[in-house]
């Protein structure tokens, strides 16, 4: 070992490296170095994210009469704006994402029809509460989430906050305590304001499917993937508990998606029906009954499905009377005065086409296409990088540092895609959801912008760090003279 130890570092001294004992310190010149500005106010943002989903403020009465989710927020905006303005690296930057110019039009396009809008008061608070401060989170993450390590934190953190409410949701199912009768079925609630009723508590539990189902393969440590499969079967279960049809869609359309994006299709839907078969005899008549009135149109109690019919024809003649849209936020007002009802849309393409007009419609609609988009190609570029690396080279130019930084690497490309699939998975549940839910001013759309941006300004260093590992695998004899990266990185740095 001690003879292997020395040969080592023999070779880092001829090739001008440090000790491989710590090659990420030392090991990469700067302009290969992911940005990690900010460390104090990362960790703050995580706490953010905790508090943020949790509803801290909610349930710590003593932080939400001080406003600490606002003095939060408000350090965590100075210092993203710094970090956006601060020092570029030394290499040429990578092109600007494209989701942020359709990010910036989304703001600027309800703020237009904030004032312009039929009701000025309710749009303006709409607007601070429910755009620019949920806009404001893709700022964090993509100002902030910056480096590999900081993305698997911020997962982590995101995914922790909706395992205590899974935890919850299952604990409040089996204790009754968050379990009450609603249109002829015992429906599971959430244990916050944000998330009590049941098709949100559904929505928000669905969404971590997709970031469980791709990370899972990922986890190393076994206490970590037996985590995740756990919350994930919690989150599967509170969707079906709830008795949101809404939920229902919602997954159908993602196993639906899965489906079509599977290599083997036939196999695909075998496994389904065999899984199917499995869990429907678990799954109480009640749940399986409400999904059925989806097909029946038939609710065992009340209104609900004759409410919405309803509701969609008033939408369509609010649209009718106001194709340029009636301001964010004041359909409900807007649909009073017209026909002395006020429930909202409970659909997202009618709640963005009233309330922001036609013209709000196509930029919601360009928004949430490349955002689809980008994360489609980041998850090709990432299969493309992992395609590219050696698998186990071995030579005078390796040193125990290369060969560990290259394993790194590789994992750090895997996270990338991963990350890139779980967002577009839970776009597509997202707008799955919208048919019949309203959630346009919820912070969803901003955390998967968010995350896009992140992961695009990432894959600019990522894809140096690949074409260096390419490089230095290449017989010397055909490496161009000129090569734009050297064989070891204290040349890249000279």
């Amino acid at each position: 070992m001690a003879m292997m130890r020395g040969r080592v570092n023999s070779l880092a001294a001829a090739a001008g490296l440090k000790s491989p004992a710590a090659p990420e310190r030392g090991f990469w010149p700067k302009q290969l170095d992911y940005p990690a500005r900010a460390p104090a106010a990362f960790v703050l943002f995580l706490g953010y994210v905790l508090f943020f989903y949790l509803q801290g403020s909610y349930r710590i009465e003593f932080l939400g009469s001080i406003r600490f989710e606002l003095i939060t927020g408000s350090i965590l905006v100075i210092v993203s704006f710094m970090s956006i303005a601060g020092p570029r690296a030394r290499t040429k930057p990578r092109a600007r994402s494209p989701v942020t110019g359709w990010a910036i039009g989304m703001i600027a396009i309800a703020g237009i029809m904030t004032a312009l809008s039929h009701a000025p008061a309710i749009s303006w608070d709409v607007f601070v509460d429910r755009v620019v401060k949920m806009a404001m989170m893709a700022l964090f993450i993509s100002s902030l989430v910056t480096t590999p390590t900081r993305l698997r934190w911020y997962l982590g953190a995101y995914l922790a906050s909706f395992l205590k409410m899974a935890q919850e949701g299952v604990l409040g199912l089996f204790t009754g305590g968050l379990v009450w009768e609603n249109q002829g079925t015992p429906r599971l609630h959430g244990s916050t304001p944000n998330y009590t009723h049941p098709n949100s508590f559904a929505g928000t539990q669905l969404i971590t499917l997709p970031f469980i189902r791709y990370l899972v393969p990922l986890a190393t440590n076994k206490w970590v993937r037996r985590l995740l499969i756990a919350q994930g079967v919690g989150a599967f279960v509170v969707v079906v508990t709830t008795g949101s049809r809404t939920g229902y869609v919602g997954l159908a359309v993602w196993l639906f998606f899965l489906w079509l994006q599977s290599q083997s299709r036939f196999k695909a839907f075998a496994f389904a029906i065999i899984a199917a078969l499995a869990i429907l005899p678990f799954i109480p008549e009640g749940y399986t009954n409400r999904f059925e009135t989806i097909f029946t149109q038939k609710d065992a109690e009340g209104a609900s499905i004759d409410m919405r019919k309803e509701i969609l024809r008033d939408a369509a003649g609010v649209l009718g009377d106001h194709p340029l849209g009636v301001g964010v936020g004041a359909f409900s007002l807007v649909r009073q005065e017209t026909f002395n009802r006020t429930q909202a849309t409970h659909n997202l393409y009618l709640e963005v086409a009233c309330d922001m007009g036609l013209q709000g419609l196509i930029v919601f609609t360009g928004f949430v296409m490349a955002m689809l988009l980008s994360a489609r190609s980041m998850s090709m570029q990432a299969d493309a990088q992992l395609a590219r690396l050696p698998a186990a080279p071995a030579g005078p130019a390796w040193t125990a540092g290369h060969l560990q930084q290259l394993s790194a690497h590789r994992a750090d490309l895997q996270l990338i895609r991963a990350t890139a699939l779980s967002v577009m998975s839970m776009l597509v549940i997202r707008l799955g959801l919208g048919l019949f839910g309203h959630d346009f001013y919820e912070v969803y759309w901003w955390f998967a912008a968010g995350l896009l941006i992140a992961l695009h300004n990432m894959l600019g260093i990522a894809t140096q760090r690949t074409d260096f590992f390419a490089n230095i695998a290449t017989p010397p004899d055909t490496v161009p003279a000129a090569a734009s990266l050297g064989s070891t990185p204290a040349e890249l740095s000279t």
